[in-house]
């Protein structure tokens, strides 16, 4: 089923937000090399359990597993929860892990500017497990630029950190510092959301401080995204 949100997800903009469960599951074979049995699944949870509070959560599996065992492997988990505390304020807060399992070098985990670690560079740490943890308040003003834009404004903290399991590949240096450990940052950020064009897609410009200090680190850290929502 669906409920109509205005100024939950979007800026000045009915929102149809599904509640209940969504799920799939691809499974495939590949007879070559002795076989091989490929397996792709999603599932995806929307719930109000109060009036000014949604809760979204997901799980996505991806693999495969042949005569070698079970490699290229990516498990991931997330929740958000939204709340409404007034009409234009909303407070963020969500979680994500990832787990992996042999995998190719393009597909490693990494995490930084354009992994949502907003104060580090992109890519700046990597690993075969990760999290990431953020809060953020978001206020949405009724300002409408010459007709085209809706804005947002937000503030936000992000923790995290991406690692291996066992030794690092050996093209890796060896995990010593603490910007190897947990990763932290705060700023400030802008959203813009275009009405004249497609409406999932929205500019997020960030300017965060990072709070656990490494190489290639600067006093703060400009990112600019594409989003499918504020």
């Amino acid at each position: 089923r669906f409920v109509e949100r205005t100024n939950l997800l979007r800026v000045g903009v009915v929102e149809d937000i599904d509640v209940g469960v969504q799920s799939y599951v691809e499974i495939g074979y590949a007879p070559s090399d002795g076989g091989t049995w490929l397996l792709h699944g999603e599932a995806t949870a929307n719930w109000l359990p109060f009036e000014r509070h949604l809760v979204r959560s997901g799980l996505d599996v991806d693999g495969r597993h042949g005569s070698d065992g079970t490699e290229d492997l990516m498990v991931s988990a997330e929740i958000t929860h939204v709340w409404s505390l007034a009409q234009r304020w909303r407070w963020i807060s969500s979680a994500r892990f990832t787990a992996t399992r042999d995998l190719p070098l393009e597909r490693q985990l990494m995490l930084g500017g354009d992994t949502d670690l907003r104060g580090y560079p992109s890519r700046y740490q990597a690993g075969d497990h990760r999290y990431l943890a953020s809060v953020e308040a978001r206020y949405l003003p009724d300002i409408f630029p010459w007709g085209l834009f809706r804005v947002g404004v937000a503030a936000f903290y992000d923790v995290g950190r991406a690692w291996f399991e066992e030794d690092p590949p050996a093209y890796l240096p060896a995990p010593r510092g603490d910007h190897y450990g947990t990763l932290r940052n705060v700023g400030v950020g802008l959203r813009i959301e275009s009405v004249r064009t497609r409406r999932d897609r929205v500019i997020a410009i960030d300017l965060a401080k990072p709070l656990v200090d490494g190489p290639e680190i600067g006093g703060m850290e400009l990112t600019v995204t594409i989003r499918g929502a504020f």
